[in-house]
């Protein structure tokens, strides 16, 4: 099954934060993506980058359906891991699009 899990950078890893924000570093390491980030959402049914990233705006619980969505909005620095049922590759969310984050990782270690 295809999705994409949206992590959110923990609130108290600020100085990576910062360090991707301002582009001091283009994204974070493997080791500092397992250590400061949580999942946060996952969107199932779909490997498409755009798609998430627009649920995961809100519009799809609070415009279309009228409830709360629970999680914020996806922004910069995000890593959306993406799903396409044989292979894994991660993204950071980047101020105008994403950027492909280059790790040697097996997706049968991600979705076990």
């Amino acid at each position: 099954m295809e999705y994409v899990t949206i992590h959110h950078i923990d609130s108290m890893a600020r100085e990576l934060h910062g360090e991707l924000r301002y582009g001091e570093q283009d994204y974070p390491t493997l080791e500092q993506f397992e250590e400061a980030y949580e999942p946060a959402e996952t969107v199932t049914g779909t490997s498409d980058l755009d798609e998430a990233f627009h649920h995961a705006q809100g519009h799809i619980v609070n415009q279309t359906q009228g409830g709360r969505h629970m999680v914020h909005s996806s922004m910069p620095t995000d890593v959306y891991e993406v799903y396409d049922g044989n292979s894994v590759q991660f993204y950071m969310v980047a101020p105008v699009g994403f950027v492909e984050i280059e790790w040697d990782v097996d997706a049968a270690e991600v979705t076990a």
